[in-house]
């Protein structure tokens, strides 16, 4: 007859805090500059609300452009995604009570479709961190901000932070796949609610159509040969990954936020393991 295992003591509320005090003070004040870069990377690829709100923010941007059906214009974000060299620039501004608000620029400021509003990371402790640690100015902390270049309004009411030293060490653990799963199951979701709200509705169907057509879109791109140079981000599990999401939309029943978040689930369990983190508290 087994032993009965222990049961699992779940830590009060006070050591939850406690925990994500003393972690928050490890990322302002003890790791170098690139494991705070490393672990913003990882929590950004693993973290379910963050990503769900940035793809939301993403959906919602999707506007009509003359000339290109929203099949195009899907596959455009999608390929842009992949195809885009890393380059994380900041902007911070000045709101009401003294708080700051702004935005994080996976690559570069040209680029604002792909802009994280920084209100998306207050509900991460770490991540706000790690931001906050990252763009510290010269005099705060021992090794100043780790944006090579700032430019500040005569007012100081917004800052830009540009010329980031650790793009290489982003760009190597940051799940860009994370992104397109998010993006999937955002428009999977809301046209489900619009075709429940609606009888006789068809929009789920219809973007089954358009994400299925934008992922294959995207899969050609990536099968170009000259692609995949000076890309270490496109990698063959990259490619198997896109292809298995890709099958999931081929289909109205596995066309579903639960199929496509089980995808999404196993993809954060890789970057885990690749990385050797467990998270108990974010």
């Amino acid at each position: 007859m087994s032993a009965k295992k222990p049961a699992v003591e779940r830590k009060t509320k006070h050591e939850i805090v406690e925990a994500l005090m003393e972690r928050t003070r490890t990322i302002m004040y003890k790791l170098p500059a690139q494991e705070v870069t490393a672990t913003l990377a990882v929590l950004m690829s693993i973290d379910p609300q963050l990503l769900n709100s940035v793809a939301t923010n993403y959906v919602q941007r999707l506007t009509k452009v003359n000339g290109k059906t929203l099949e195009e214009q899907m596959a455009g974000v999608f390929v842009d995604l992949f195809k885009l060299p890393m380059r994380l620039e900041m902007r911070t501004e000045q709101i009401s009570g003294g708080s700051l608000d702004g935005a994080i620029y996976l690559f570069g400021m040209e680029y604002p479709y792909y802009s994280i509003p920084l209100r998306l990371f207050r509900a991460s402790t770490s991540s706000f961190a790690s931001l906050a640690r990252l763009m510290n100015e010269p005099g705060q902390m021992p090794e100043g901000s780790s944006f090579g270049k700032t430019m500040c309004e005569a007012d100081n009411s917004e800052i830009r932070y540009s010329n980031f030293l650790y793009n290489a060490t982003f760009n190597a653990i940051f799940s860009r796949f994370s992104v397109l799963c998010a993006l999937c199951v955002s428009l999977s979701a809301t046209s489900s609610v619009q075709q429940a709200k609606f009888a006789g509705d068809n929009d789920h169907l219809m973007m089954r159509v358009l994400v299925h057509g934008a992922l294959m879109r995207l899969v050609e791109h990536l099968s170009k040969p000259d692609v995949r140079k000076k890309r270490p981000h496109i990698t063959d599990a990259l490619i198997v990954n896109i292809h298995k999401l890709t099958e999931l939309c081929s289909s109205v029943d596995t066309f579903r936020s639960l199929s496509l978040m089980a995808l999404s689930a196993e993809n954060y369990r890789t970057v885990c393991r690749t990385h050797k983190i467990r998270l108990g508290v974010n």
